[in-house]
């Protein structure tokens, strides 16, 4: 994934922080992304995870730090291989990513729409994005009918 670090740094460094570091908080849980599920999948071309608060259900999105903020702008727009951070219902940052595949038209049916700033571009395993995308789902909203674990991530430079 190329990230947007000249235009985004705060969003490209929470991201970069919960892919390559553990954080321990006071209450023994952790913020990281290996050990996540990606929670969202549809076949119109999006995967959507990174909810790195125990117990990893989807239905949080913790800044690394603990402390929310807003994204530098929202000018990148959603395309086809690009990755964005999923908003708050007030603007803020947390940890769930949504990566698409393809070009989405929003909202996929049975889903709100998503509040998000775009902050990279996926520029290898493309196809891993769209084959996960393919995958099949318990529900409507895009539950997938196993889980699929974030095992490994790191930064390549």
């Amino acid at each position: 994934i190329g990230l947007y670090g000249k235009s985004m740094p705060k969003v490209v460094d929470n991201f970069v922080k919960l892919c390559t570091v553990q954080f321990d908080t006071q209450d023994g849980s952790t913020r990281k992304y290996v050990g996540s599920i990606f929670h969202r999948m549809f076949r119109s071309g999006f995967i959507q995870g990174g909810d790195s608060t125990l117990p990893r259900n989807g239905l949080d999105s913790v800044a690394f730090s603990g402390t929310p903020f807003k994204p530098e702008h929202r000018r990148h727009t959603r395309q086809k291989n690009t990755i964005s951070m999923v908003l708050d219902n007030n603007g803020n940052v947390g940890s769930q990513f949504v990566l698409y595949a393809n070009p989405v038209d929003f909202p996929p049916p049975g889903m709100p729409v998503l509040n998000e700033a775009v902050f990279g571009r996926i520029t290898q395993g493309t196809s891993a994005v769209s084959e996960l995308s393919w995958r099949r789902t318990a529900s409507g909203v895009g539950a997938p009918s196993g889980e699929v674990i974030i095992t490994r991530c790191n930064i390549v430079n």
